[in-house]
């Protein structure tokens, strides 16, 4: 009986020469690449699969190559590493069970045969997956955000970064004990969140439909929670460095570790804060019903608490460069601290600015009851003081771009900046 081979793959036998095996790569774009990755190996369109630089090449670099169709990539054996990222591939073929990491973003993919067994780094976001297959035992990080995943496969025990946003999640699998990282933002279905691993450092939890957060590992240094519905927040780890909470609707915050660098909190129903550490640099509080702040550390960098019913600010660190406090019923501002570059002091009641500190870039005080503005800054840009009773300005410095006084009783400028 007369046999033949698939046209794809031949075995070219000549007299006198050894046996070659060869492969049709069916792709144009994916032959374009290997002509320059593996030349001695091609002849047109034609793969020696037997060619000692298909077998031992480790790295193979495809990214925004133009291709559909990897058909041909399991004959390169020896391969460890794939980038195919930004090509136009809907399913992914069974690849060398060598690989160990595999960049296949940005693709159309909506689904993979099978996982090499070695695999220690998947990226496979931004594409059309609505599954994964079995993740291998060896597998260390997984990024699949930007997908149509409604869930995780099982998690082995020895991952420690999973980035699975934008997704439709409808919850998560057990997180092993090796978990560092898990960033599962913006998948509203979730509603609970498993158990969190003694190990994990970072958790960004943000718009997962929550209404509580689990126990927090002791060692948790980033906590990011915003735009979910939670009312109550649990003891906060002691060596926290970040945490964001904006958009839920928290009453109170529990007591602040020592160590918190970052603090954001607007959006809530929070009443009061409690002490802040002493090495808080930005705060973050505005839209809730603060009827006071606490005492303000001393190496604050940003205070931002506009849209609260504040009524009297506290003394300023000399660390400040930015503040807003916008519509917070102020009468009176305190001593400007000289660092300080960007003020928005806005909607409020104010009848007087203090002195301005030499390093003043931008004042919005729109909306007061201001009737004159102190000496501006040699070094101010940008002066907005509309909406005030202020019959003339003070003398302008050369360095302003732009000057808003509409809705004022200004009749006269001193000068113009040149």
């Amino acid at each position: 009986m007369k046999r033949t081979l698939p046209i794809a793959f031949a075995l070219a036998i000549t007299a006198g020469s050894p046996v070659t095996a060869q492969f049709t790569v069916p792709d144009a774009a994916f032959v374009t690449r290997l002509s320059m990755i593996v030349p001695s190996a091609m002849t047109g369109n034609v793969l020696d699969i037997a060619d000692p630089s298909v077998m031992t090449l480790n790295y193979m670099d495809l990214t925004g190559a133009g291709i559909y169709d990897l058909d041909g990539i399991q004959y390169f054996i020896g391969l460890q590493s794939l980038a195919c990222g930004g090509n136009y591939l809907t399913t992914m073929p069974a690849l060398p069970d060598a690989i160990q990491m595999l960049m296949c973003e940005g693709n159309d993919l909506v689904s993979f045969t099978s996982l090499p067994a070695s695999l220690t780094h998947l990226q496979c976001h931004e594409n059309q997956l609505t599954s994964l297959p079995p993740l291998p035992p060896t597998l260390v990080h997984l990024t699949c955000y930007g997908n149509l995943l409604t869930s995780l496969s099982a998690l082995p025990n020895s991952i420690t970064d999973i980035a699975c946003s934008d997704n439709a999640l409808t919850g998560l699998p057990t997180l092993p004990t090796s978990l560092e990282r898990l960033l599962c933002r913006n998948n509203p279905l979730i509603g609970t969140l498993p158990a969190l691993p003694s190990a994990l450092f970072e958790l960004s939890c943000d718009n997962c439909g929550l209404t509580a957060l689990p126990n927090l590992p002791a060692g948790l240094l980033l906590l990011y929670c915003d735009d979910n519905s939670i009312a109550a927040l649990p003891t906060l780890p002691p060596v926290l460095l970040q945490m964001n909470c904006d958009g839920n609707d928290l009453m109170a915050l529990p007591v602040l570790p020592a160590t918190l660098e970052i603090l954001h909190c607007s959006q809530n129903q929070i009443t009061a804060l409690p002490a802040l550490p002493t090495s808080l640099r930005y705060l973050v509080c505005h839209s809730n019903l603060l009827a006071g702040l606490p005492a303000l550390p001393d190496v604050l960098y940003t205070l931002e608490c506009e849209n609260n019913p504040i009524g009297v600010l506290p003394t300023l660190p000399d660390s400040l460069r930015i503040l807003y406090a916008a519509n917070n019923d102020l009468v009176s501002l305190p001593a400007l601290p000289d660092s300080l570059t960007t003020l928005y002091c806005f909607n409020n009641q104010l009848t007087s600015v203090p002195a301005l500190p030499s390093a003043l870039s931008l004042l919005n005080c729109n909306q007061n009851l201001i009737v004159e503005l102190p000496a501006l800054p040699s070094g101010l840009q940008y002066l907005l003081c509309g909406t005030n009773p202020i019959d003339c300005l003070p003398v302008l410095p050369n360095s302003l771009i732009s000057v808003v006084c509409s809705g004022t009783n200004v009749t006269c400028l001193p000068n113009v900046p040149v």
